[in-house]
């Protein structure tokens, strides 16, 4: 049998599995090999006038499923084999998607909230962006300050606040170049002095990169820093911006945040 032969066999074997004129396993091919082509057109031309005299019931709209009659050499099609496909399906239900917020690289703020933590005799306050959450950790003097729905994309959307006694013997220990050298050869790459109020300190890129700023109360002796992490900032960037114009331009929220910290007495202690 050649190819053109078995096309037309194709043809007409799905012609009668979707008529259900002979039973599906009738049709299996190991059978249909002893039975001449030609004899199954004649046999499939009966079968379609005979099928014409019986009044349906019920007129069934052409579907696109349908195979057009074509004057070229058919192909074979399996849709036209399947029993199981209808002939009329119903419209699918729509689907919803919900298209993701993306957030800049770097926070953008439109308003601030003020936190305060009582540290001792004294209370320390800062203002951070007001849709940021706050979560202290109490047992280190630490602070948190992120937005959640960034955890995972930039740790840019993040910063902690630090607070430690600190007499003034020990207040070379807020010097940054007194950590060095170190396990880890980390260093002071980039540095500028703070004075924040009656607080002054150093803002300084250490290590890994990690961004921190240190202020120091002598009237309190008490040692607060602010940290963060240079997240997306290559070893290119810096070589072509540097460290000033990026943190000026990328890190205003961070700035912001250092520069509003505050010091004063505990009048409830």
């Amino acid at each position: 049998m050649d190819a053109y032969e078995l096309r037309w066999e194709s043809q007409i074997v799905g012609l009668l599995k979707n008529a259900k004129a002979i039973p599906l396993n009738s049709l299996e091919r190991t059978k249909m090999k002893k039975v001449p082509v030609i004899s199954l057109v004649i046999f499939a031309s009966l079968l379609i006038t005979s099928c014409s005299q019986v009044q349906p019931a019920a007129i069934l709209e052409p579907t696109n499923t349908s195979i057009p009659i074509r004057s070229s050499t058919p192909t074979f099609t399996e849709a036209l084999a399947s029993t199981t496909t209808p002939l009329h399906t119903n419209t699918p239900e729509p689907t919803f998607t919900t298209t993701p917020t993306f957030l800049p690289l770097f926070p953008v703020v439109k308003e601030w909230s003020t936190y305060t933590f009582p540290f001792g005799d004294v209370v320390v306050s800062i203002q951070y962006p007001v849709d940021w959450q706050v979560s202290p950790i109490n047992n280190f003097d630490q602070i948190n300050f992120y937005l959640d729905s960034a955890r995972g994309i930039s740790r840019n959307y993040g910063y902690q606040l630090q607070m430690y006694k600190r007499p003034i013997a020990d207040r070379h220990i807020t010097d940054p170049h007194t950590w060095e050298p170190n396990e880890g050869g980390y260093k002071v790459l980039w540095e500028k002095p703070l004075k924040v109020g009656d607080l002054t300190g150093v803002e300084f890129v250490w290590g890994g990169p990690c961004l921190y700023g240190i202020l120091y109360s002598q009237k309190y002796e008490l040692d607060i820093r602010l940290a963060g992490e240079l997240d997306h900032i290559d070893e290119k960037d810096v070589i072509e911006t540097g460290y000033d114009n990026i943190i000026q331009e990328h890190f205003q929220v961070y700035e912001y945040m250092l520069q509003s910290i505050r010091v004063q007495d505990n009048l409830n202690d």
